[in-house]
């Protein structure tokens, strides 16, 4: 629970420059909340106007809004019933508040005050832990939106017989809370994710810190469909179900059954939420494997370091000689990115490399398609050839995630879109080249690119 405020800093820290609704005793009907119109005008400009709510409050100029807006009535009602349960210390997030408004109007229009502060009265005093209870003062939309879901007895069993035994406790249920409920109407969907988790054979093997990611709904659905999630889960680490297409899971489950007399790719992709759109869309991901023709995936997506070194030790154990090692992740220099806040880096490579080395044929190629991981004297990919004695390929700028052309193990291209701006160049400064087909371009729709910044360098250092 240490990095519970880490890890969650939107539910964990008050933003700074957020604008919050600091509640006021309820009132009779007809009384005015006097809120100023400098608040609204501000998260006007910090929310982008998403909200009716928010332009029809900005409208009133500085006329105090009255009980008749339901809502705000509603949000003081229900901060005056959890604060009846437990000292709040902080207002709600008016952000939150403003992005799932519809939903929260709803509930609280249908739950009384008593009704939110009895189960807000069940979950603290489940979560009876100091850190605990100080997460609900300092950050009481969370508990709100506990308190006007389903009743915590449907969820935390499930969630409890979900974690592996070293996880298994209120802190760690927590964690997984602040990660999956961030508005109401996901919580409805905690139960049934949950059981089709259980279904799937996900019960006691899951880490407190991939429960939230696995619970949702998007990723539900796709590993619902595929034969071998909870090995994909367990032994390789995939938790982003839903950044591949069905067909390639089943590959990559295929793969992982039946691993003899393949010519094997080890896959791995980060597990970075801010990469989501370049780095984790199916379409991207379906191309890679379409232009490494004839090689089978075996997917992996490690959380960290130590968390490679893991899955490397399972693809041992399996019996595996991979013919090639891609890697799809944002990239440095010096580094890549495996998850949010967790990078491998230059350092880490002799911790990996053993492990590395022995799961890959003698004559395996290694493709870096990670931006600057060839930029400079000293770096990444640089540093991986000389350690583990195979060809490595490596970006040396900024590449774009969808341009990637493999013909053979000694012609490959990681590349950006020469834009007019690198036509101004010196010729000797670049490489220029036409694919001999279509890329993919960030719409996810392949397109012809034309020309291309070629950035692509290759280290090999034999034995």
């Amino acid at each position: 629970m240490g990095s519970l405020l880490s890890r969650f800093g939107f539910y964990g820290l008050l933003l700074a420059g957020a604008v919050y609704v600091t509640p006021v005793e309820a009132k009779p009907k007809g009384y005015c909340y006097p809120v100023g119109i400098a608040e609204f005008e501000s998260s006007l400009r910090y929310s982008g106007a998403r909200s009716e709510y928010i332009v029809e409050l900005v409208t009133k100029g500085k006329k105090n809004v009255c009980e008749n807006d339901s809502l705000l009535y509603q949000l003081n009602k229900a901060y005056t019933a959890l604060n009846s349960v437990i000292k709040l210390k902080s207002p709600f997030d008016f952000n939150a508040v403003d992005q799932n408004q519809v939903d929260l109007e709803r509930r609280l229009n249908f739950l009384t005050p008593k009704q939110i502060s009895t189960q807000a009265r069940q979950v603290v005093n489940y979560f009876s832990d100091n850190e605990a209870q100080q997460y609900f003062q300092n950050n009481p939309y969370f508990l709100l939106v506990l308190s006007v879901g389903p009743q915590p007895v449907k969820y935390i069993p499930l969630i409890e017989r979900m974690l592996r035994p070293e996880d298994k406790s209120k802190l760690a249920v927590l964690s997984v809370l602040v990660g999956a409920a961030r508005h109401p109407l996901i919580l409805d969907q905690t139960s049934p994710n949950l059981r089709v988790l259980s279904s799937n054979g996900f019960e006691g093997l899951v880490k407190s810190s991939d429960l939230s990611d696995l619970l949702r709904t998007e990723n539900i659905r796709r590993l619902s469909g595929v034969k071998e999630a909870q090995q994909l889960y367990s032994k390789y680490g995939v938790v982003k179900f839903d950044w591949f297409s069905t067909p390639f899971l089943e590959r990559a489950s295929a793969t992982l059954t039946h691993p003899k007399n393949r010519k094997v790719v080890i896959y791995l992709v980060t597990r970075d939420n801010l990469l989501n759109t370049m780095l984790g869309s199916p379409e991207l991901n379906d191309y890679h494997l379409s232009e490494l023709k004839g090689y089978e995936p075996l997917l992996i997506q490690p959380a960290d370091v130590d968390d490679l070194q893991r899955v490397f030790n399972q693809i041992y154990l399996s019996g595996i000689s991979a013919e090639m090692f891609f890697i799809s992740a944002h990239g440095l220099s010096d580094s890549i990115g495996l998850s949010s806040g967790k990078k491998m880096s230059i350092k880490d490579i002799p911790q990996i490399s053993s492990s590395l080395d022995r799961i890959l044929s003698p004559d395996a190629s290694i493709i870096v398609a990670s931006c600057s991981t060839a930029k400079g004297e000293h770096n990444f990919s640089r540093v991986l050839a000389e350690t583990v004695h195979r060809p490595v390929y490596g970006a040396k700028d900024v590449a774009d995630s969808g341009l990637f052309w493999y013909d053979s193990p000694d012609r490959v291209i990681i590349g950006r879109k020469c834009l007019s701006s690198c036509t101004q160049k010196r010729s000797s400064d670049l490489k220029l080249v036409v694919p001999s087909r279509a890329g993919l371009g960030s719409n996810k729709k392949r397109t012809f690119m034309g020309k291309i910044v070629d950035l692509t360098q290759r280290y090999y250092f034999p034995k």
